[in-house]
């Protein structure tokens, strides 16, 4: 009987270890899954953000005409529309 409480004992240890680690490595892939969605978004809203940018620059400078061109694209940046700075 008492041989039989030590292996059931030894067996607990090895099994709580084992979860131990699945529990850890499901931790870490899950972590790193959240990264890579992060930067999954971060590719994917990019683009259209950048072609947003480039089409309101574009607008911008041809209605505010050449004299006012000078500030292109980073006075859309920056909210500015050609005015005095």
């Amino acid at each position: 009987m008492h041989a039989a409480r030590n292996v059931f004992g030894a067996l607990l240890v090895v099994a709580l270890r084992i979860l131990a680690l699945v529990i850890r490595l499901v931790g870490s892939a899950v972590r790193r899954a959240g990264t890579a969605t992060v930067l999954l978004y971060d590719a994917v809203i990019f683009l259209p953000l950048l072609a947003e940018r480039a089409i309101l620059a574009k607008r911008n400078a041809a209605e505010s005409g050449p004299h006012k061109s000078a500030l292109g694209a980073r006075g859309v940046l920056e909210g500015r529309t050609g005015g005095a700075s």
